[in-house]
């Protein structure tokens, strides 16, 4: 159970790969709860329009991750790009919360609350068998990389410059409470006779949740700035890029003869 608990929270968060809730482990074959052939059509129609939205979702979201790194790149932050690119991340995980949410309510116009039931016992099942942590995108992971203390150790920063930097407001609360309302969130959807109005309030709180992570992120971002210099910026960038893992090269297959 706490497998599946951390793959859910996993795609609440919007970080790697939408785990089953998103559409993924429809794609891992039929599901098999002895439906009717009528019903069972059904389904497999909802399980393809579920994947292509979730596909679509994660794209967005993905491109918009991608350039709020991009704004971060720069010593010097663009305020209006850093805004648009902000509101761009935020209304693409609100969309996949909406998302996920009007697959809930369109799963259970499909299914009796028995075969509700052994629907989400196949998928929980397909949830364990996927990793637990996907990996961030090594773009998308750039803004905390650059404040990663690790990482800034291996640039000239000064002793009183490390000091001054752990002012920067820590992460960790915030993580927390938003897995605690993930959580809550979950166990709402676990119920075959769905709250909506309780749903509502709480996809609102994870939404502000997410929100504030983001501000957050931003400000240790302004006192890096405030702290270090835009040579040290570059050795904090340099480093960063040497602990990368090199570019994925595709297989090139010879022509037989």
């Amino acid at each position: 159970m706490k497998a599946v608990r951390i793959a859910l929270i996993a795609w609440i968060l919007g970080v790697g790969v939408l785990a089953c809730a998103g559409g993924s482990c429809y794609a891992q074959g039929p599901i098999d709860i002895g439906l009717p052939p009528a019903k069972k059509a059904q389904m497999k129609s909802f399980g393809a329009q579920v994947r292509m939205r979730a596909q679509r979702q994660r794209g967005a979201l993905a491109l918009a991750r991608i350039s709020l790194a991009q704004v971060y790149v720069d010593y010097r932050i663009d305020p209006q790009k850093m805004r648009d690119a902000e509101t761009a991340v935020a209304k693409a995980q609100q969309e996949l919360l909406n998302m996920h949410f009007q697959n809930q309510i369109a799963l259970r116009r499909l299914l009796n609350a028995g075969q509700f039931g052994r629907f989400s016992v196949v998928m929980k099942d397909r949830i364990r068998h996927r990793r637990k942590n996907p990996p961030e995108e090594a773009a998308e992971s750039f803004p905390d990389r650059l404040t990663d203390p690790a990482t800034i150790a291996r640039t000239s920063v000064t002793s009183d410059q490390v000091r001054r930097l752990r002012a920067m407001p820590d992460k960790k609360a915030v993580t927390d409470k938003l897995k605690k309302d993930i959580g809550q969130l979950i166990a709402l959807y676990d119920n075959y006779n769905l709250d909506i109005d309780a749903v509502r309030k709480s996809m609102a709180v994870v939404h502000q949740d997410q929100r504030q992570m983001a501000a957050v992120t931003h400000r240790r971002q302004q006192i890096l700035r405030s702290v270090i210099t835009a040579d040290q910026f570059e050795q904090l960038k340099a480093a960063i890029k040497s602990q990368m893992p090199p570019p994925h090269r595709p297989v090139r297959f010879r022509r037989l003869r």
